[in-house]
């Protein structure tokens, strides 16, 4: 048991980093200039590559969740069209 629950939580890690790439993303300039306009230079420098850290992570794990995301679904494809059922799922991503 102990393995499966370490595998969940380093999913779940992997989606809120990813979750956390989605949500960032589009205001990734204005993060940036908030986070530069703090007072204290040093806190503002720690805060940056902190946030960005978590950023590159956010965008790896968010890569990886889009990749297992396509393959899954070409394998389901596969599987259904192989046992006769007709689909007309799209996905477009």
């Amino acid at each position: 048991m102990s393995a499966i629950r370490i595998f969940f939580e380093i999913l779940l890690v992997i989606v809120a980093l990813a979750l956390i790439y989605s949500i960032v993303a589009p205001f990734k300039a204005e993060l940036k200039a908030y986070i530069f306009s703090i007072g204290n230079r040093q806190v503002s420098e720690l805060l940056y590559i902190g946030g960005y850290i978590i950023y590159k992570l956010g965008y790896l794990s968010y890569t990886l969740l889009k990749i297992i995301a396509e393959y899954s679904y070409q394998a389901i494809q596969y599987l259904l069209s192989s046992s006769g059922i007709k689909t007309s799922l799209s996905l477009s991503i």
